[in-house]
């Protein structure tokens, strides 16, 4: 987290598929993960400036540089949306340890969960739109969670949701509810 500056092509044709960003990182560079394996990316909220196809491309067979399937994780309003609605890359909200696209509604549906939590209250709003559906696989496979409860503003809990969660014991659910998909805790 002292790392303030990702120079131009840093990372270009690296091999790895994963990398974490944190908080207090200003600036990445032209280029900087160019041409890699990265699936997923999260940007900081500290950061403002993102550099020309530092993120979300490769190069053709031509060497010319075309967009790859990455998605972008940033804050809502932050210079990651600005940069991924500029040249058309897909990407999600973060907010904390949670990933989020906005409904049509104006309401959130949560894409997937980073945290550790043994005891994992989903929260009412975030980033103070309410919380309505629990996306495909947003829990799924989450190895820590012992008790999950989920508030009255879910609605909608998506097919395998909350799937495969070896460590879930209890859930709560809190008036509301209207959906559960096939298999949400299977």
């Amino acid at each position: 987290d002292t790392i303030r500056i990702i120079e131009e092509y840093a990372f270009t044709d690296t091999d790895f598929s994963e990398i974490q960003l944190c908080e207090g990182l200003e600036t990445i560079g032209d280029y900087a993960f160019y041409n890699t394996y990265i699936s997923s990316i999260a940007i900081p909220s500290t950061v403002k400036k993102l550099g020309k196809y530092s993120i979300g491309y490769c190069a053709d067979k031509d060497g010319k540089p075309i967009i790859k399937k990455d998605i972008i994780h940033c804050y809502e309003n932050s210079i990651g949306e600005e940069y991924a609605a500029k040249n058309k890359l897909s990407f999600r909200y973060v907010n904390g340890d949670y990933r989020y696209i906005i409904l049509d509604d104006g309401t959130v549906q949560t894409t997937g969960y980073t945290g550790n939590a043994k005891k994992l209250v989903i929260p009412e709003r975030i980033a103070d739109k309410k919380v309505t559906v629990i996306d495909y696989y947003t829990f799924s496979t989450n190895d820590t969670i012992q008790e999950l409860v989920i508030p009255g503003t879910v609605e909608t809990i998506k097919k395998l949701g909350c799937a495969h969660m070896k460590e879930l014991q209890k859930v709560t659910m809190e008036y509301g509810f209207k959906k559960l998909g096939k298999g949400a805790f299977y």
